[in-house]
């Protein structure tokens, strides 16, 4: 194996640690959401912020050493990069390291919803202590929230 193929083998190790630690991350801002814990949402944030920026660092070192040996700097680059070299515990790495960022994804989607739904909580407690009159809610056919808009349909019953 060359300098430059175990470069990229342990920078995958490297992305594979990040994204376990960010995995972490997540859970724990999503602990902190649901107690509501604004300073731990808010050190979270900002630790879950830098590790991003370590994770694409690497991820742009990863992309530069393959296209520098000549393979395409995504997905099937990666994946031919490791076929050639025939390191299995490379390709287990990989597999591994989709399958994190995967679960990475979804729990900052979950994570990424709740914190909508304070928020709009949160907006509706504004509303009511600053007096504003309230208009009602209704949800356009795509499931969209409506504000002070009445329903299209009249029913009778």
């Amino acid at each position: 194996m060359t300098v430059e193929q175990a470069e990229l083998v342990r920078l995958l190790a490297r992305i594979h640690a990040g994204l376990a630690d960010m995995s972490g991350l997540l859970a724990e801002e999503a602990s902190s959401l649901q107690s509501r814990d604004t300073a731990a949402i808010q050190s979270v944030t900002a630790r879950k912020q830098a590790l991003a920026d370590d994770i694409n660092h690497l991820t742009g070192r990863q992309k530069h050493l393959l296209e520098s040996m000549g393979f395409s700097a995504d997905r099937p680059g990666m994946e031919c990069f490791l076929s050639q070299i025939n390191d299995e515990s490379g390709q287990q790495l990989w597999q591994e390291l989709i399958a994190m960022t995967v679960e990475c994804k979804h729990r900052n989607e979950v994570n990424g919803a709740y914190l909508a739904l304070l928020a709009r909580y949160v907006e509706s407690a504004l509303d009511v202590i600053m007096g504003s009159p309230s208009q009602g809610e209704t949800y356009d056919p795509k499931g969209s929230r409506r504000r002070g808009s009445a329903s299209r349909r009249s029913f009778t019953v």
